[in-house]
């Protein structure tokens, strides 16, 4: 039905349930994720990027775990402000 598709993440215990599901994805015949998790941290200069480096390790766990699925995975970064409109 589908090939890619976008997977948000928060890191939290409730995001990692969301891995494990996604392996029915597959069924649908999706091949590709991109994971993406987002930070938004406004009036703090430097702060945001402190988080992303503390971030990193768990969600390269995450996308080892889907690549582990037979995803091919692309991780992003989204800057919070910009999703505000």
């Amino acid at each position: 039905m589908f090939r890619k598709a976008l997977l948000a993440t928060d890191l939290s215990p409730a995001s990692d349930r969301v891995i494990e599901y996604a392996a029915t994805l597959r069924a649908l015949g999706c091949q590709e994720l991109v994971l993406a998790h987002a930070i938004y941290v406004k009036h703090t200069v430097g702060l945001s990027e402190t988080l992303q480096a503390e971030a990193a390790p768990q969600l390269a766990a995450q996308q080892q775990r889907l690549a582990a699925m037979g995803f091919t995975v692309t991780t992003v970064g989204v800057p919070g402000p910009e999703l505000i409109t």
